[in-house]
């Protein structure tokens, strides 16, 4: 697993890939807000159960036994 982090991250870079250029601002800032909203309900899992359970109560109701 370290040897694919190692070649992947961290080794010379592919001479077939040398002109692809980094990910601008623009195209890095809705996967910035996404990852950050993923830890957000990743450590604080609380303010996405209160949002669904103000449906899930309702609907579980309505289900037989």
């Amino acid at each position: 697993m370290l040897r694919v982090v190692q070649k992947t991250f961290y080794g010379p870079r592919n001479e077939r890939y040398a002109h692809l250029q980094d990910v601008s601002f623009g195209l890095g800032l809705p996967r910035m807000i996404l990852v950050a909203v993923m830890v957000l309900f990743g450590l604080f899992p609380r303010l996405m159960l209160d949002l669904v359970q103000t449906a899930v109560i309702p609907f579980m109701g309505g289900l037989p036994r």
